[in-house]
């Protein structure tokens, strides 16, 4: 991959910013954590998502790059070996191997991580808070009933009910006053009743804030998994690059064979092997040594596991060792290798 195209790997900070959270309740702590364990992914997401775009479009190149080869040299060269007679064993016996872009997708965006939204819970803790205010209102006029041996029946009457009130007022601040056990029902009973909301919307801050930092290491142990996964396919991008230049290199050295083999076949028509000119021999064994050479690298896979595989690098290695053969064998060795 080309400088300019290779997408830089942001690091990222592995632990929250503590001013974003400073002088911050655990419900605004959990608030910021899982704003910044969504920029996180999505940030990882995001360069995973151009590592394939770059690959995809580099992979379209190589099969045109193949495709190409084929027509114009490496069809022709087979073709012309044939024709003289000379066959081997690697002609038309191995096939391309494929790069299947959906498995590598599919092992680039694996693991993904969902961040839960954080909801204060405040309208459920208030609900929970009035039921049980409710309850101990009722409570309390229960107790005052038994205490006025007043039964459940007569609550609705006034009298049984200001008798039942002053009682609780009277238990509260020693004061046998109707509206004074009101007051004493409804100011504790709100009490009780923010005391739980409050309880509540403490233990759901809490338990937000714990989940939102666990999701926070996750998302950071996912990003350094993406990290690792564009770092593979940038691998396999620059060795995609790299055999797309052999390609051409090898279509460059096909044409200049292919006209020799045309001269041999016009001048000495086919015969046995033995019987051609020495130079003749030399030729047709160097084309099938390049034939070789790029059929051996086109039909080597090059992920394994979503990884380059360690076969392609050396399937590369030896497919320049032949080019470098090539070469020296064309200048009787009087030259430095091209790779």
């Amino acid at each position: 991959m080309s400088d300019e195209r290779v997408v830089d790997i942001q690091k990222i900070d592995s632990s929250t910013d503590q001013t974003s959270i400073e002088g911050k309740n655990e419900h605004e702590k959990a608030l910021v954590i899982v704003d910044e364990t969504k920029k996180i992914i999505q940030n990882a997401q995001k360069q995973v998502n151009e590592c394939m775009l770059l690959l995809k479009d580099d992979l379209e190149n190589f099969e045109k790059s193949k495709q190409d080869l084929r027509k114009s040299a490496l069809n022709q060269s087979e073709e012309l070996l044939l024709e003289l007679g000379f066959e081997s064993d690697m002609l038309h016996t191995q096939e391309e191997a494929k790069i299947d872009i959906k498995t590598v997708q599919s092992k680039a965006q694996e693991g993904v991580i969902e961040v839960q939204e954080v909801f204060s819970g405040k309208l459920s803790s208030f609900a929970i808070g009035v039921v049980f205010a409710l309850l101990l209102a009722v409570g309390l006029l229960y107790l005052a009933l038994e205490a006025t041996h007043t039964p459940w029946g007569l609550i609705g009457d006034s009298h049984s009910l200001a008798v039942v009130l002053s009682q609780i007022g009277e238990k509260s601040l020693s004061h046998a006053n109707m509206f004074t056990g009101v007051a004493v029902l409804v100011v504790v009973s709100m009490l009780f009743g923010y005391l739980v909301y409050t309880i509540q919307v403490s233990l759901r801050a809490s338990k937000n804030l714990r989940v939102a930092q666990q999701t926070h290491q996750e998302a950071q142990f996912y990003c350094t998994q993406k990290d690792e996964c564009k770092i593979q396919m940038e691998k396999v991008d620059a060795h995609i690059n790299e055999t797309i230049e052999m390609i051409n290199f090898y279509k460059l050295l096909f044409q200049e064979q292919n006209m020799r083999l045309k001269r041999i076949l016009l001048i000495e028509q086919k015969q046995e092997f033995e019987s051609y000119h020495y130079k003749s021999q030399a030729d047709m064994e160097n084309t099938q040594r390049l034939v070789d050479g790029i059929l051996e690298l086109l039909s080597t896979p090059i992920v394994a596991q979503g990884s380059l595989s360690s076969q392609a690098q050396e399937a590369l290695v030896d497919a320049k060792r032949v080019i470098n053969y090539h070469i020296k064998a064309i200048y009787d060795k009087n030259i430095n290798d091209i790779f």
